[in-house]
């Protein structure tokens, strides 16, 4: 038997390494997508995959003919006001366009705008537009009004009452099917139209909608559980209207609807929800327009209408609203602007026009995951060139995006993602592979975080830091407390020594500062002059952070007096700061150029720190917090009231408080001339100044060089003389900053 060619064996033995390593790499990252998949992580891409889809095959696509919308838009509140008032308006005028639809020759009408409460109930306009609109849908079969279904609290007195009523009178008339529907959600509450009007109306139908987690409308429910009722979506229920021998029915991921007339099979996702395919185009009148024709047809005018009524001949007419007042605006695939309106007539025109999007199985999206994984690591591994590499691993991707983009024409929904992401994390992990395989070592890249973060947390960010990084980059809103603090009558002390001096002096200082904010985990902000910013609760996420701040503030105080002694010690001048705290939300990140960033805080919250820490100087207090710092401090921070203030470029008032030491450490005077302060600054809110003069006259006993106390005792001098306004609760309007 002749032997094979080394050649030939050797390329066996290569090829078979090959697959091992493809099937190795690409197995691995198949498993974490599909895992991913299990786990919804990837819903949201899939989201956005289907806009893109849907804006690019569906903004030009036109609803079909026979429906038409009707819509309360911007212009018609404006025009209707002389004739109906503002909305919402009375009932009257919904009866009257009714019956110009009728006259018009409209096969179906429906409403999505609610009349759950009649209008004698509101005791806002008289009934009789109420009896209007029951007499006019009694007299027309293919009304269809809207209910709406929600998840409230059960009555907590009986919340077996509602249901049972609801159920004996509307079960019957309403509910779809008596399957039990034991996967759909459970809404507790129904809002019906009103009584007279619900027994009147023919076809009912549910107008709620569920948006998914980024606040878009792409699906919808197509019947609604609430007991042992369950009730047609509004679109469906348009369906309903005049098919009297209608039956509903699910069948594994598709809702059956059968009669002797048609045969829809509406495909459903495996939610049960229908995916709804938009249309970029549709017919629709201004609610103003039709009815200044009516009038103008009741005033005998048939000429120049600005509707016809032969526009709706024939026609399936949805009522809804597309002004912002009205609120039904919802954020759709082809817009953040959409009538609710157009959904429920988007989903009939889907399903009379069988136009339906078809959620491709599960079997399906994993294996074209599993087909785009295997190419790519195979073709990877063989290649040696990396161009080579790049160049297949993109046509793989190409050849899956125009799988998935051409099939949304033909009414398939297939998840790309899982097979984009696959192929892009197989390419990744191959290429990885071959780098420590060939001794090649990636190159690690850290982010320079010590140019804004403090060394004391950069540890910490360094360990798990990717939600750090990522606000700093992007910025966000965040809670936390800030302290400004700056010294007091440095200027003139500038100005008495030589310039080298200064330097040095103040560099002591802020160097003393700063060792103390990082000690307590705070971040430097800036220096801004002989002021000092920090903040706490960022980078690093610290619920603890106004405590901290407080703390510091206080250690900053016990620094400050070191420091006196040492300059006392070799002839330099002491000095004075001011600290003050406020706890905000504000926006945080890096801001500036891409020449210079800085990790840094902005917002009004900043601005009323400063104001803050300004006022320790008029109220003689080292340490100022705000009331939410206060509130936020109070269990383990000594805090006496200071005053209600309103501060230069603010209308609100805040309180502040000095924050004078821990309750561990705080001596008994200290306790007795917070208690006493505290009573004291009630009191003269409440107008007792005789009260509030006595208790501040007790802490001058005991700290004789209280500036607070003397201040106020000062101020309910005078106000016993000239007492404040009438309505006055304690506020100081504090015109400097």
């Amino acid at each position: 038997m002749a032997n094979a060619p080394v050649g030939d064996h050797g390329d066996d033995v290569k090829l078979i390494a090959i697959i091992k390593r493809a099937v190795s790499v690409g197995g691995a990252i198949l498993l974490l997508v599909l895992l991913g998949c299990l786990a919804g992580v990837f819903e949201p891409f899939e989201n956005d995959l289907y806009d893109l889809q849907a804006r690019f095959w569906r903004k030009d696509k036109v609803m079909p003919e026979e429906v038409v919308l009707v819509l309360v838009d911007e212009a018609s509140l404006s025009a209707m006001e002389p004739l109906a008032g503002r909305w919402p308006w009375q009932r009257g005028v919904f009866a009257d366009l009714v019956e110009f639809l009728v006259v018009g020759g409209a096969r179906k009408i429906v409403f999505d705008i609610l009349f759950t409460e009649s209008t004698a109930s509101m005791a806002k306009t008289p009934a009789g537009g109420d009896r209007r609109l029951v007499e006019v849908t009694q007299r027309t079969p293919h009304v269809i009004h809207a209910c709406q279904v929600v998840q409230d609290p059960p009555d907590e007195f009986n919340p077996n009452i509602l249901k049972d009523k609801i159920s004996r009178r509307y079960k019957k008339r309403f509910t779809v099917t008596s399957e039990p529907y034991r996967h759909a959600p459970e809404y507790t509450t129904i809002y019906w139209p009103f009584d007279s009007l619900a027994r009147a109306v023919a076809d009912l139908g549910v107008t709620s909608f569920t948006p998914d987690q980024d606040g878009v409308y792409r699906r919808a429910e197509m019947v609604f559980k609430s007991g042992n009722i369950i009730l047609p979506a509004l679109s469906l229920a348009a369906m309903f209207n005049g098919n009297s021998e209608i039956a509903a029915a699910f069948e594994g991921p598709q809702m059956i609807l059968a009669s002797p007339a048609f045969l829809h099979r509406i495909p459903l996702d495996s939610r049960r929800l229908f995916w709804v395919n938009p249309y970029g185009r549709f017919s629709a009148f201004s609610f103003s327009g039709v009815y200044l024709s009516l009038l103008r047809l009741q005033q005998g005018e048939v000429d120049d209408l600005p509707v016809h009524p032969d526009e709706f001949r024939d026609k399936v007419v949805f009522i809804g609203a597309s002004a912002a007042g009205v609120e039904d605006l919802k954020s759709t695939s082809l817009g953040r602007l959409t009538p609710g309106v157009l959904l429920h007539a988007s989903i009939y025109s889907n399903i009379i026009t069988r136009d339906m999007l078809r959620q491709a199985p599960a079997w399906l999206n994993a294996g074209l995951a599993l087909l785009a994984v295997m190419v790519t690591a195979v073709t990877i591994f063989h290649s040696r060139r990396m161009l080579a590499q790049i160049s297949f691993t993109l046509l793989v991707l190409c050849a899956v995006a125009l799988a998935v983009f051409f099939s949304f024409p033909l009414g398939w929904i297939i998840h790309g993602v899982p097979a984009f992401l696959g192929i892009a994390g197989t390419y990744l992990a191959a290429f990885t592979w071959i780098s420590f395989s060939t001794g090649k070592e990636k190159r690690k890249i850290r982010n320079v975080l010590g140019q804004y973060v403090s060394p004391a947390i950069l540890n910490s960010v360094l360990a798990d830091h990717k939600e750090a990084l990522l606000s700093a980059e992007v910025g966000q809103r965040r809670l936390l407390s800030m302290q400004f603090s700056d010294l007091r009558g440095f200027t003139a002390i500038a100005e008495r020594h030589p310039v080298e001096q200064v330097v040095a002096f103040l560099n002591g200082y802020l160097a003393a500062m700063v060792d103390v904010i990082f000690q307590h985990q705070g971040t430097l902000d800036k220096f801004i002059g002989d002021a000092i910013l920090a903040f706490w609760g960022a980078p690093i996420l610290d619920p603890d952070h106004a405590h901290k701040a407080v703390v510091c503030a206080l250690d900053m105080q016990r620094a400050l007096r070191r420091l006196n002694e040492r300059n006392r010690s070799v002839g330099l001048p002491e000095l004075r700061s001011g600290v003050g705290i406020h706890t905000a939300e504000v926006i945080l990140g890096n801001i500036g150029s891409q020449k210079k960033l800085d990790y840094t805080v902005i917002g009004d919250g900043v601005n009323l720190t400063s104001r803050i820490e300004a006022l320790t100087k008029t109220y003689g207090c080292p340490i100022l917090v705000s009331e939410q710092t206060y509130a936020a401090v109070r269990e383990r921070i000594c805090c006496r009231a200071v005053d209600k203030v309103q501060v230069s470029g603010k209308e609100q008032c805040t309180l502040i408080y000095e924050a004078i030491d821990t309750y561990r450490g705080a001596t008994a005077d200290t306790l007795q001339i917070a208690e006493l302060c505290n009573a004291g600054f009630g009191f003269y809110r409440q107008k007792d100044f005789e009260k509030a003069a006595a208790c501040y006259g007790r802490i001058l006993k005991l700290n004789p060089a209280d500036a607070l106390s003397r201040l106020f005792v000062d101020r309910c001098n005078r106000y016993k003389q000239l007492p404040p306004p009438a309505g006055w609760n304690g506020e100081c309007v504090l015109e400097h900053k």
